[in-house]
């Protein structure tokens, strides 16, 4: 018994334009009709491209799946099987780090409107970093090379970050690597000479930092606020970039501000 090609795209659910381009790459050859030319598959056709289907939704590529059809022995086939396998936990352990980051990318958004001028008590998170600058601008490509080299692997991690005191006197910039944004993913650290910064409890706001602005007004309202709850703060704040929006008119910075609170 043979079948037209209507007949086999039809039960197999594939286009006619697929069934031709496996014949085209060898996978499949059906017999031609002497008298018409039509392409006539057996009943072993179907049951091969059926197995092909199968093979594709496995991610396996053309060239493999060849290369099983043209006689690969049981053992080579669970050799094959086992490379895809491991390439696919590869692939999904990429995938889910991904999606930590994008939720983590998507939080900061999240909390940088829900904080704005609003208050809570909460710990500074564990962040490294190395050398500072008094001023970003003119530093150079040398003392950049002293700080927290950014690559592939930690830029997800690195943050522009501050911290001064609020009573003004100007802020030292810095990159750190900082654990509050890592969520479930390993902190990226190697190396010696890193400064560790943290604290068990600081009053936190997020606030629109407006770049060489550093004269204090910015933490005056943290200030305000923390006098009108009775809190004593120690007198160093902390800054960690949260958002930049970028806008024709000029770049816009959010950043988590962590003021230590005295210990009672």
């Amino acid at each position: 018994m043979s079948y037209q090609i209507g007949e086999v795209t039809k039960f197999l659910g594939i286009t006619a334009d697929t069934l031709r381009y496996y014949e085209k790459e060898g996978i499949v050859t059906p017999c031609r009709n002497p008298e018409n030319g039509y392409r006539e598959y057996s009943f072993e056709d179907i049951f091969l491209l059926s197995d092909v289907m199968f093979y594709r939704s496995v991610d396996m590529s053309l060239e493999e799946i060849r290369g099983i059809c043209s006689g690969k022995n049981l053992r080579e086939t669970q050799r094959l099987i086992h490379e895809k396998k491991e390439i696919m936990k590869r692939r999904l352990e990429e995938s889910r780090k991904l999606l930590i980051r994008m939720e983590g990318w998507e939080e900061m958004h999240d909390e940088a409107m829900r904080f704005l001028g609003k208050y809570d008590i909460r710990p500074l998170p564990r962040s490294i970093r190395k050398n500072t600058f008094p001023r970003r601008e003119n530093v150079s490509m040398e003392e950049l090379k002293e700080s927290i080299p950014i690559n592939q692997e930690n830029a997800y991690f690195v943050l522009m970050s501050f911290y001064g005191k609020l009573s003004g006197g100007g802020l030292q910039h810095y990159f750190s690597l900082d654990s509050g944004i890592s969520r479930k993913l390993r902190l990226p650290c190697k190396g010696a000479g890193f400064t560790e910064e943290e604290h068990p409890r600081c009053l936190f706001t997020v606030i629109r930092y407006e770049y060489g602005k550093d004269d204090g007004s910015a933490f005056q309202p943290l200030c305000r606020y923390a006098e009108e709850q009775g809190l004593k703060l120690e007198g160093s704040v902390y800054g960690r970039q949260s958002v930049t929006i970028y806008d024709k008119g000029g770049t816009f910075e959010y950043y988590r501000l962590y003021a230590p609170l005295a210990e009672e």
